[in-house]
């Protein structure tokens, strides 16, 4: 997921669209454990959100 995340420039749905083509699985899916993952990340205070350009 990581990877994946850093190859679409920190943009979830992006990545999770990739993730889904990956996993043979419905976007939504992708998206919805990507989230998930992303906010554990955050709570665990390894990754943060910055405002886009």
């Amino acid at each position: 997921m990581w990877i994946v995340l850093r190859q679409h420039d920190g943009d979830v749905g992006a990545a999770a669209d990739a993730l889904a083509g990956l996993w043979e699985t419905a976007p939504a899916n992708a998206l919805a454990d990507l989230e998930i993952w992303v906010e554990e990340m955050r709570d665990a205070g390894l990754m943060r959100s910055e405002p886009g350009p």
